[in-house]
Order: structure tokens, then C-alpha cells, then sequence
């Protein structure tokens, strides 16, 4: 799609790649906390575990997402409806 042009995805969809770049960075270093808590046993902090492995998977999902709307945008409207969905299903538990 974009080997004979002169454009790349950071010119045509400016707006999806940089909120796929900053829910890929938010997503990385979630997981990251996440192991280090996992792996420090603290009991203090051991109550955001819950909290942070959902934002986790919701931010995953959400960078996937972002890369289905570029290529297939029907269908990455879609997915963004249903990650929407979970978002609220979780902030509403």
C-alpha cells in the first residue's frame, strides 16, 4: 500500500499513529509496573494490581486498534466500539 508512494501512515493518519504511540508507551509501561509488583510481594501495593492489569489489557486492545483502523477501517470501528464497551464494563464494575 504505501511501497510506491512517497507517503508513510505518520503523514496520511497523523491523529491514529500518534494516540497508537502513546497507548503502545502507556501499555509498556503498565506492564512493566505490573511485573515489578507482581514480583515485590508489597501488600500495600498489591491492591492496584487489579486496576492496572485492566488498563492494561484495555490499552492493548486499544493499540491494536489503532493499527485495524488504518488497515481495514470498517473494521476498526468495530473493534473500537467494542473496546469502548469493555472500557465501560470495567469502570462500571
Amino acid at each position: 500500500m504505501y511501497q510506491n508512494e512517497d507517503k508513510s501512515p505518520f503523514q496520511t493518519h497523523a491523529l491514529i499513529m500518534k494516540f497508537f504511540t502513546v497507548c503502545a508507551f502507556i501499555y509498556s509501561s503498565v506492564a512493566v509496573a505490573v511485573m515489578i509488583l507482581e514480583k515485590s510481594h508489597c501488600t500495600i501495593c498489591s491492591c492496584y494490581l487489579p486496576l492496572l492489569n485492566h488498563l492494561s489489557l484495555i490499552l492493548g486492545a486499544f493499540a491494536c486498534d489503532f493499527l485495524l483502523l488504518i488497515l481495514f477501517p470498517p473494521f476498526g470501528y468495530f473493534v473500537l466500539l467494542l473496546c469502548i464497551l469493555m472500557l465501560l464494563i470495567f469502570t462500571l464494575k
